[in-house]
């Protein structure tokens, strides 16, 4: 993933279809670590973009 968000590359994560199964651990990687290299979206905003 740090190599295509360097290279410029749109990422779009899908938060709700990634496992963690430690649920605070999902939602502090999403929001402070993923966050800051793509967008995170849930199936349904993805969908929604994509009409």
């Amino acid at each position: 993933m740090l190599e295509a968000s360097d290279k410029d590359f749109a990422l779009k994560v899908l938060s709700d279809a990634c496992l963690e199964h430690d649920p605070e651990v999902q939602r502090f990687l999403m929001e402070n670590i993923i966050s800051r290299h793509a967008d995170v979206l849930t199936v349904d905003g993805w969908i929604d973009t994509l009409k």
